[in-house]
């Protein structure tokens, strides 16, 4: 089972969502926005605790592509394997 404990940390995420949508809200603290293309845009910000980041990165389904930390990729394996194992894929 994942730890979900407090963790203040930084995720850098690369997301493919229009980035007028990335501009305009308020991710966490220290939130750089770089536009990529008009499709993808690269976000990094400071995000309170784990289960914050899983909101606001499972959010996204399958248009994110995390790039760090690994520890967020680890944990989003996790919770897919929980999910299948939850609705027997």
């Amino acid at each position: 089972m994942i730890n979900r404990g407090v963790y203040i940390g930084k995720a850098a995420m690369y997301i493919r969502i229009l980035q007028i949508l990335n501009k305009e809200r308020i991710y966490g603290k220290n939130q750089v926005v770089e536009s990529i293309n008009e499709n993808s845009t690269k976000v990094s910000a400071d995000i309170q605790n784990k289960e914050n980041i899983w909101v606001f990165v499972l959010g996204f389904g399958k248009n994110i592509d995390v790039l760090e930390p690994q520890w967020l990729k680890d944990d989003l394996l996790e919770i897919a394997d929980e999910l299948k194992q939850k609705y027997g894929a």
